[in-house]
């Protein structure tokens, strides 16, 4: 575990970012979770020199830690579960395998940004979630 994780499991290859045409807003809310400058717990509890293991979600009462995969993908926050829910429809309508794809499956292709509509919608989800978590801290 550390920095740069999760990109390092995912990210092979080195070329332009299609992520990087989304408008500013949007732009930098897939670019905060790709560089660790978002508000999820396991890095804000960082900052604040807490062991990783202790860097729970504050979102739900599992005990679990706060990562990005969690809080975004497996959480069972209500408020959560409905962002990933509006997430999961929107991208079934893109694509019709998505929603037999396992959370990791879609973890990984959202962070490798290949497909521009996908980045979109990506952004926005990512916008109200961490605004959610924000409100948690």
């Amino acid at each position: 575990g550390g920095r740069f994780e999760i990109l390092s499991k995912v990210k092979f290859e080195y070329q332009f970012e299609k992520y990087l045409l989304l408008d500013n807003k949007l732009r930098k809310m897939i670019t905060s979770l790709r560089l660790y400058t978002h508000n999820l717990p396991i890095e804000n509890l960082c900052k604040k020199k807490v062991e990783r293991k202790d860097r729970s979600c504050n979102c739900c009462n599992s005990g679990e830690i706060g990562s990005e995969f969690h809080v975004l993908m497996a959480c069972q926050c209500e408020d959560l579960k409905q962002e990933r829910n509006s997430l999961n429809n929107k991208l079934s309508q893109l694509c019709s395998q998505w929603p037999s794809l396992s959370n990791k499956d879609k973890f990984q292709y959202l962070l490798c940004a290949h497909d521009p509509q996908f980045n979109f919608y990506f952004a926005i989800f990512l916008e109200k979630v961490f605004k959610f978590v924000g409100s948690k801290n």
